[in-house]
This record gives C-alpha cells, sequence and structure tokens, in this order.
C-alpha cells in the first residue's frame, strides 16, 4: 500500500487557501508517477508558481512524500519581500490554525489505542490545565464536543453609525425609506462597569450605552472612547476599539480589542478579543474573560 504524505505552510490566509489548493494538484500529480523513479513535478511547479501571481501571496513551501520518503520539496516565492530573501523547503513558516488538525489526528490515535474516551469529560485529561467555564458548566464539555450551551453566535456585516457619524454619511435603505434602524436591547442601555481577567491580573472595564445606540467604553484609565462598529446581534453586544489590556503578549503587536458579550441575568459578560491587525505578518488572537454590571451614575 503507497501512502501519499503532503503538507504546506503559508505566510498568511491567501497564501494558505493557496496552499490547500495547491496540494490538490500535488496528490493528481503523485498520482501519476506510479512506477517512476524520479516523479516529475514541472506542471504542477507551474501551476503553485501561477498561482501565487494571482492570489498575491508572498510563499508557500511544499513536500510529496511516498513509501514514507520524501520525493519533492520545494520553495516557492519570498520568504521575506521586503528584503528579497527567496523562500525554500527549509523556511519556517507560523502553523496557527494548521495545528488543529495535527492535534486532531494525535487525539484520535490515543482513542484508536484506548488511551481516551470521546465521551468522557475534558477535564479527565487536563491535569492542572482544565477547562474553567464561567457562562456554562465546564463539566458537560466532552473531549467530542462542547456543551450545547456555549454560544457560537455569527457576525453578521452591517453598518457602522459611528463611522457616518463622524464622516456625516446617512445612508438610506435600498428602497429609499428609512434609514438604518441601530438600537439597542432595552436592558442594555445604561452604564456598566466590571473588570477584563488577564493573566497578570484584572482591568477595569467600563460602557455607557445610550438609548440611541451610542457605545462608549473606558478601559483601565484610559479615556473613553466610541465602540467601533457596535451593534447588537440577538442578546449579543459586540464592537472593537483601540486600547492597551497590560499584558506582554496582548501587546507584542499592534492589535485592536474585540467585544462579544451577553446579558446574563443581571450581569453583562463575555469576552474581550486582542486581535491583531491584519497589516502585522504573523499575529494572534488573545481571549479574556470580562463581566460588567450595572451602576447608577457614570
Amino acid at each position: 500500500m503507497r501512502r501519499v504524505v503532503r503538507r504546506a505552510y503559508a505566510l498568511r490566509p491567501g497564501a494558505l487557501r493557496l496552499g490547500v489548493a495547491s496540494l490538490g494538484m500535488l496528490a493528481l500529480g503523485a498520482a501519476d508517477v506510479r512506477g517512476q523513479t524520479v516523479p516529475d513535478f514541472a506542471s504542477v511547479r507551474s501551476e503553485i508558481q501561477g498561482a501565487l501571481v494571482a492570489w498575491d501571496a508572498p510563499s508557500i513551501a511544499v513536500a510529496v512524500a511516498l513509501g514514507g520518503e520524501v520525493v519533492w520539496e520545494e520553495g516557492f516565492g519570498w520568504a521575506d519581500r521586503e528584503r528579497r530573501i527567496p523562500a525554500t523547503e527549509h523556511t519556517m513558516y507560523s502553523l496557527a490554525s494548521i495545528s488543529k488538525p495535527i492535534t486532531a489526528t494525535g487525539l484520535m490515535i490515543l482513542v484508536e489505542r484506548g488511551l481516551v474516551d470521546l465521551d468522557a469529560p475534558a477535564n479527565d485529561y487536563l491535569g492542572p490545565a482544565k477547562i474553567d467555564g464561567r457562562a456554562w458548566d465546564a463539566a458537560g464539555a466532552t473531549v467530542r464536543l462542547f456543551p450545547e450551551a456555549v454560544p457560537k453566535p455569527t457576525r453578521p456585516q452591517v453598518p457602522d453609525p459611528h463611522r457616518l457619524e463622524r464622516e456625516g454619511i446617512l445612508e438610506e435603505a435600498a428602497d429609499g425609506g428609512a434609514l438604518i434602524d441601530f438600537a439597542p436591547m432595552p436592558d442594555l442601555a445604561g452604564d456598566w462597569v466590571g473588570e477584563v481577567d488577564t493573566h497578570l491580573g484584572p482591568h477595569r472595564l467600563a460602557l455607557a450605552i445610550d438609548d440611541d445606540g451610542r457605545v462608549h467604553v473606558q478601559l483601565g484609565d484610559d479615556l473613553w472612547t466610541l465602540l467601533n462598529n457596535a451593534r447588537f446581534d440577538g442578546e449579543y453586544l459586540r464592537g472593537g476599539f483601540r486600547g492597551d489590556i497590560g499584558t506582554g503578549d496582548a501587546n507584542r503587536t499592534d492589535s485592536v480589542l474585540s467585544l462579544e458579550l451577553r446579558l446574563r441575568g443581571d450581569a453583562l459578560n463575555g469576552s474581550v478579543i486582542a486581535i491583531t491587525l491584519p497589516n502585522v505578518r504573523l499575529g494572534n488572537a488573545l481571549t479574556h474573560w470580562a463581566e460588567l454590571r450595572r451602576r447608577g451614575t457614570r
């Protein structure tokens, strides 16, 4: 039985999608080399080079193995465009989410060996690094699935009323009718204060939600600022702002803080995520728990 192993790592999402498409071509190329001592990947090489240009991707590295031996590996494009350093088969890339299928594969090997039960509580296997469910019961999280109570909201694209206000733009409905309807849930209007938890300790977080939909946010002792692209999707308040969450890992890159808070009883809680801006080559998204409660005055 012959096994074909394929892998590719790319510098950014566009290049990663390119890598997946290119590896599909590699599979076809490898399937046609039965009986050849030295496979011919000339056509695949040409396809990859053309796709790099079409996607405006910096680079990609590929490798093909047959029978447990690498028969072709090569880098394409620039490892560093600015300094004109070409990519090679040994160029190191950020794994990013490629680590997920690698982890899942290792996990399923343990399942096959009878060492892990997919339907057992995940915390049974996590030692001191256990799941801490603040908005749901962590005991219900199994290796196979998290409980249905874990929110998985979507992010619909809606106009940003704050940008419209700043730039003096009025957008009408497609039929020329009413202007954008933007208003918070009645239970959210008012002033809220609480904390964002980080591994270095809590940071004060405050929100002022006006009846007309304007949302202002204050982190620590920073000045009050508008919550950009503030929107109310069902029970969730979402938006983003620039701020310093005070940790070295979040401050390693230029980032924005993204809020995703839900009203649960008398508490407004959820995540504050430090997300690296798109112009940064290697970034991350670091999630922190936040909880606020209503107060009388700002």
